[in-house]
């Protein structure tokens, strides 16, 4: 029997995710210097970015599970950050990250969301929907990554904030995590794009199709800089191992494998839950 089921893909960012962090790759000894020191514009956003709206509908939501005595639902947006960088064809593009932090003691059930982009000023400078969430079902304490890469009508030296729109609910499917091999951070030489290669083991004892494959880089300290991403489009035989390779869209120039400490890789099946 398979499992999982086909979506449809946009091209910057209509993948929806599910799965758990597998395995631990990099060098931690390797700083970020070359990233504070590039033309591209860094801007980071904090929790106050979160709309009070959602955080009070939210809080309301855990208050009546505690009281009820059910596991509690509840989440915190821990960081963002977007790097601006133009191409070579002189198109500006965003690579946007925002971590959300699963603060309650169930699974949580994390589906694609929405980035308002802000001046400092707070006027919107652009809206993205369909942010794809690496993976899509995160354990208590565990942390899911809304990521994006995308072309921005915006200078590239602005200053922006990160305004995400998480959507999350208790988890009611289970959380399937897939053994990960063989992974290298490596560039490629005529484009110098940076990716990751490895096999995936299908371990269920059942055939598996629309595996997904992301892979959160982090700098030296800690911080999360860029997700890489790949979907087998092949099914994956209960038993078998196969190769991959998951890259981002467009991401920067400077960030390569000397920058990146560290790198946390997940594999799982789509699944729906209705």
């Amino acid at each position: 029997m398979k499992k999982g089921a086909k979506i449809a893909l946009g091209v910057v960012g209509g993948l929806v995710i599910i799965g758990a962090v597998a395995s631990t790759g990099g060098n931690g000894d390797k700083d970020n210097s070359s990233i504070a020191d590039s033309s591209s514009a860094i801007v980071s956003s904090s929790l106050a970015d979160v709309s009070q709206n959602e955080n009070a509908s939210q809080a309301a939501d855990t208050s009546e599970n505690s009281e009820n005595g059910e596991a509690k639902e509840a989440y915190e947006v821990t960081y963002t950050n977007a790097i601006l960088h133009e191409d070579s064809l002189g198109e500006v593009w965003v690579s946007a990250i925002a971590e959300v932090t699963n603060t309650g003691d169930c699974d949580l059930y994390m589906s694609s969301g929405n980035f308002d982009f802000e001046y400092e000023d707070g006027s919107l400078a652009a809206s993205e929907s369909l942010v794809s969430v690496f993976p899509q079902v995160i354990s208590s304490g565990e942390k899911a990554y809304y990521y994006v890469d995308t072309i921005i009508d915006v200078n590239a030296d602005s200053n922006l904030n990160i305004v995400p729109h998480v959507n999350a609910e208790k988890a009611t499917i289970d959380k399937i995590t897939l053994p990960i091999s063989d992974e290298t951070l490596k560039t490629r030489d005529l484009t110098n794009e940076i990716y990751l290669s490895g096999r995936v083991e299908n371990n269920t004892g059942e055939d598996l199709s629309m595996v997904y494959i992301s892979s959160v880089l982090y700098d030296s300290d800690g911080k999360p800089l860029a997700v890489l991403y790949t979907i087998l489009t092949d099914d994956l035989k209960a038993g078998d191992k196969m190769g991959f390779e998951a890259t981002g869209l467009s991401l920067p120039d400077n960030i390569t494998p000397d920058v990146v400490a560290e790198f946390k890789t997940t594999a799982y099946p789509f699944e729906y839950q209705f």
